[in-house]
């Protein structure tokens, strides 16, 4: 057990990886209100784009805070704008500011059109409070927005198992949390991250032949997940089967370690602070984990900076195959065939 609790101070950084999903994909769900004149929302858009630019130098000067008042002044410019307020909530990640971030994203899902007032959505949200350490805020939202509205839904009663989870001192509080999420693994059979938190909650009770078959399906489904990988080979290890545990231990130290310079990558891109170089490194980070759409678009950036490199077209090629864009995909292989050709010696 003691070994058990030694490991629970680095599990702030993995337990919520397997079910947060980026929450840009709400706010860009939507496009600009129609509530404003449009001789209104172009002066706006402008006052808007000047402010974030002007923030952005700020930053770009050493002044840190003056861009992050540019950065607030600039969302209140933007208040019906969903597209504007994403670029926003990009660039207080991009700062390091996740609360802030978070801030705008609650404040777009709320003012948000009613289609997008989703169990699922204020969900997301509670996991992006949880994933940045902010625990009394997703209990705001889950108590205030899923209980209240969804009491019963699928989303509600996960994530009232992750808050519970996360907030467990002893055993009985790890109770409370299996109980949510044997809920929600009923109503959802083929629910896997609600049978990987089971897998957990067995592991930090310690009863790791429990642990170890849910945590082996959750593998099967989801080879390539960090959490996965870390918590399978931390049961294994624990069950004296060191070199299978290792197995997992070094995939996932690899697999975090990709992580994290994507997220770097990520950084230096949403501050303009970047080389081709890194958009076609970035591109096959995404391509290794699987992210082929966000491998095809950052490619696409990379041949409109360097038209003239024939492998980015063939990965840009490979990209697409991968989404089934056929037409995308013709278009590079053609282009970096006649790139080749150009560039051989006569």
């Amino acid at each position: 057990m003691h070994m058990i609790m030694k490991h629970l101070a680095g599990l702030n950084s993995v337990l919520l990886k397997w079910a947060v999903v980026p929450l840009l994909t709400f706010l860009l769900a939507g496009l600009a209100t129609n509530k404003l004149l449009k001789a209104k929302r172009g002066f706006e858009t402008e006052r808007f784009k000047e402010t974030f630019n002007e923030s952005l130098e700020k930053f770009n000067a050493g002044d840190r805070e003056g861009a992050l008042r540019g950065l607030e002044r600039a969302e209140k410019m933007a208040p019906g704008d969903l597209a504007e307020r994403a670029g926003l909530v990009n660039k207080f990640q991009a700062l390091g500011e996740h609360k802030r971030a978070a801030e705008v994203i609650e404040r777009s899902l709320r003012g948000g059109p009613k289609e997008r007032q989703t169990a699922l959505n204020y969900a997301r949200l509670c996991e992006y409070y949880l994933e940045h350490g902010d625990l009394e805020n997703a209990k705001r939202v889950l108590a205030a927005d899923l209980i209240a509205r969804w009491p019963e839904a699928l989303e509600t009663v996960y994530v009232q198992g992750e808050v519970a989870l996360k907030s467990a001192i002893g055993k009985s509080d790890i109770e409370v949390a299996m109980k949510h999420f044997e809920k929600s693994a009923a109503l959802d059979p083929g629910h896997l991250p609600s049978k990987m938190q089971l897998g957990i909650a067995y592991w930090r009770l310690g009863q790791l032949e429990k642990a170890e078959p849910m945590l082996r399906a959750a593998w099967e489904k989801r080879p390539s997940d960090p959490v996965v990988l870390y918590h399978l080979g931390e049961v294994l290890r624990q069950q004296g089967k060191p070199e299978e545990a290792r197995t997992y231990l070094d995939e996932h130290k690899r697999l975090t370690g990709l992580d994290q310079r994507r997220k770097d990558l990520q950084v230096q891109y949403s501050l303009g602070k970047y080389q081709p170089a890194d958009l076609l490194e970035l591109a096959r980070i995404y391509g290794q984990q699987g992210e082929f759409a966000k491998a095809a678009s950052t490619l696409r950036v990379y041949t409109r900076l360097k038209p003239a490199d024939p492998e980015g077209q063939r990965e840009l090629a490979q990209a697409c195959l991968k989404i089934g864009d056929k037409e995308g995909a013709r278009v590079a292989t053609e282009l970096a065939e006649a790139l080749s050709l150009t560039s051989k010696p006569r």
